[in-house]
């Protein structure tokens, strides 16, 4: 697997007319199949979108669409960062991306809040399927990714709730540390509209 970050630079299909420029980053932070690694991703991003929303949304007011969310690819664990901007380029935008991962610290939630997002995060992985669909639809992301063993994992948000409830705040520093060294794995991907800086090098 690739290591480091891969950067693919592009124009938007409508670069002539469009003023909206993108950065998108994924981190691939490991294996669906390990539950406790799932577990600290997972909480992860509970802890850190509102702080990154706030410091790049509506502080910087670096784009209207700004989010940390958490997501799944080929049974891989990913943080998905994205920002969408009417007002500045994406190698800028790109740059304050790196200036929130340098200055944010998971760590400076305090243990009071720490274990108030732990316990929010535990409730929302088990709370109940909202419709059959739903339902359906996770018991079948299962059965398409097994566990190592070939078998489905259909108590996995439980077994998740019980590992968030158990993680400490160094943990959660570790795996956002990692997020910035050399091994990490990063796609990003930086879209250009119309007044680009765009793709000389």
């Amino acid at each position: 697997l690739h290591r480091g970050t891969m950067t693919i630079k592009r124009a938007s299909p409508n670069a002539a007319n469009d003023v909206n420029s993108a950065v998108q980053r994924v981190y691939d932070l490991g294996a669906r199949t390990d539950l406790k690694r799932q577990a600290m991703v997972s909480l992860l991003v509970h802890v850190m979108k509102e702080p990154f929303f706030t410091q790049l949304r509506t502080r910087e007011q670096l784009g209207y669409l700004v989010s940390a969310r958490y997501g799944l690819a080929r049974n891989r664990l990913l943080l998905i960062l994205s920002i969408q901007s009417q007002v500045k380029d994406p190698l800028f935008v790109s740059d304050r991306l790196n200036a929130f991962l340098d200055t944010f610290r998971p760590q400076s939630l305090g243990d009071i809040k720490f274990q108030q997002a732990k316990e929010s995060l535990a409730t929302k992985w088990t709370e109940p399927d909202t419709s059959m669909h739903h339902e359906a639809h996770r018991f079948w992301s299962e059965i398409e990714n097994p566990q190592t063993d070939g078998a489905p994992h259909f108590d996995r948000p439980y077994d998740i709730a019980k590992h968030v409830r158990n993680i400490d705040l160094a943990e959660i520093g570790q795996v956002y540390d990692s997020l910035k060294t050399d091994r990490a794995r990063v796609l990003e991907v930086q879209v250009f509209g119309k007044d680009p800086v765009l793709l000389e090098d």
